[in-house]
């Protein structure tokens, strides 16, 4: 079995940008200068720039990559591999995530809203990425 670069690319920066939302949320939680910065620019961001339009287009194209690549995988006329169809079970988990992260999740639930959004965002399209490379290749090979 020949692991890609592309793989392990797509899945290490997925994992960079989960791990910095984790530690920005725990930050948010237990750091008050950080609070005090995230409360400043949170408050001219809100004002400065349309959120809500960008997370309505962001979940557009991340749900439109992810449906891509699992409808690929899961069409059932190309024989994948056990590890595909792992790779379309988590990238449909963590797009269900970030759809409750982005219907949820509000300035009231953390200080960190305006970086967690973006790092979650983030490590869902490389996971949808990482899905549609993992079937776009496996499909060239046959």
């Amino acid at each position: 079995m020949k692991i890609r670069k592309s793989h392990l690319i797509m899945d290490f920066l997925a994992i960079i940008m989960f791990v910095g939302a984790y530690y920005c949320k725990m930050f948010a939680d237990t750091k008050l200068g950080f609070v005090r910065w995230l409360n400043y620019n949170g408050s001219k961001l809100a004002v400065a720039v349309p959120i809500d339009r960008i997370k309505f287009v962001t979940f557009l194209i991340i749900a439109v990559i992810a449906v891509l690549a699992i409808g690929r995988i899961l069409k059932g006329k190309r024989n994948f591999r056990v590890v595909d169809i792992a790779i379309a079970i988590v990238t449909l988990i963590v797009t269900v995530f970030y759809l409750y992260a982005t219907i949820t999740f509000t300035y009231d639930y953390s200080e960190a809203y305006f970086l967690l959004l973006p790092l979650v965002a983030l490590g869902t399209l490389f996971t949808a990425i990482r899905c549609l490379i993992s079937s776009k290749v496996h499909k060239d090979e046959k």
